[in-house]
């Protein structure tokens, strides 16, 4: 059965944890009563877990295409569905909680965009921002390799639907030329056929090239590494 994301993410990339300690660092950086817009809000992953850890702030929107990742909000949160390169969803925001103090885009979120939607998306993100904003972009960082390739097995959840282990392998399919990449990830009882697949199609480009976007924006930025797959780009006023 193919089917969303959204289906599946509370199991597989909402239990991502590794980079909660980047975020809250830049939220308490901007101020305990900021305004958050998050671009591709994922079940508010990052907002659950920070407003658990006692990191304040204001208001937290979150942007995103998809209904079923914008359900079940937690407290100062508010959903607002619609594409990041779209300006409705941005004005729809600052309506609703005010002018932002900080945008992020967490992990590769602007890759889900195509290539020539990727500067319009981070160009209304940059106009949006009040006097001193930041804007966060977590980008994935391409390396040369294989054009095809299968990840391992990973066990995902124990005892998850149907009382079974639960893991994903993922095929990717990279066009070097076109700089995307094909992600068909498939889902089920470890070792058994799988009973769910998501496709997801990823726009990347290096992370100086997104750095220069940021630039053009008239914002200051820093570019910083976090891991071993992702680099942080920050555009400051």
């Amino acid at each position: 059965m193919e089917t969303t994301l959204a289906a599946v993410y509370a199991m597989d990339m909402g239990r991502r944890t590794e980079d909660l300690d980047l975020w809250g660092e830049i939220v308490r950086a901007v101020g305990p009563e900021a305004v958050v817009v998050e671009v591709g809000v994922g079940l508010w992953r990052i907002a659950r877990r920070l407003r658990a850890a006692g990191v304040p702030f204001g208001r937290w929107v979150g942007i995103d295409v998809a209904p079923a990742m914008l359900r079940d909000p937690p407290e100062r949160c508010i959903p607002i569905e619609g594409d990041a390169s779209n300006p409705g969803a941005w004005t729809a925001a600052a309506r609703v909680a005010g002018v932002p103090d900080l945008v992020i885009v967490p992990y590769h979120t602007l890759f889900l965009l195509p290539h020539d939607r990727q500067a319009t998306a981070i160009g209304l993100a940059a106009a949006s921002l009040a006097s001193g904003g930041v804007l966060a972009a977590e980008v994935y960082n391409q390396r040369k390799g294989a054009d095809r390739w299968t990840s391992e097995a990973r066990l995902l959840a124990r005892a998850g639907p149907g009382g079974k282990d639960w893991a994903r392998i993922t095929a990717y399919e990279r066009n070097q030329a076109g700089r995307t990449t094909l992600a068909v990830r498939s889902y089920g009882p470890f070792g058994a056929p799988a009973q769910v697949t998501v496709r997801e199609a990823i726009y990347w480009r290096p992370p100086a090239e997104v750095a220069g976007m940021v630039a053009d924006t008239g914002l200051r930025v820093d570019v910083q590494t976090t891991d071993f797959e992702t680099v942080l780009i920050t555009g400051h006023q």
